[in-house]
């Protein structure tokens, strides 16, 4: 029987425990979405008109151009502070967001509870 170099048992374990710790780090679930953001939006000013944006508790969200409800985008947000991060499996966006006087303002685009 062959003995394998200490070396090489060695590399394995480093390259398991590096795996592990990653694979520990990475978000698989989705994040809350803070309260007053769940639900659905419509406004904006877009070339296309306005776009409904909807937000659920768990952190998913859909979006969809008035004009074609046919053609949805959709994934998950992550919110921290007034950011707000959209992946949908390509790169990830990153917006600014607030509320005020029952408007979201994305981008600052205005948006109405739909």
């Amino acid at each position: 029987m062959r003995l394998i170099p200490r070396f090489l048992v060695s590399a394995v374990l480093v390259v398991a425990l590096v795996g592990a710790t990653f694979a520990g780090c990475a978000s698989t679930g989705r994040t809350a979405v803070p309260a007053a953001l769940v639900g659905r939006w419509k406004g904006g000013s877009h070339s296309n008109g306005p776009w409904f944006y909807e937000f659920s508790a768990d952190g998913g969200y859909r979006t969809w151009p008035e004009g074609s409800p046919d053609t949805t985008n959709e994934g998950t947000v992550f919110v921290a502070g007034t950011a707000i991060t959209f992946s949908n499996g390509g790169a990830p966006i990153t917006a600014t967001w607030s509320l005020a006087n029952g408007l979201l303002l994305l981008d600052q685009q205005s948006y109405m509870r739909a």
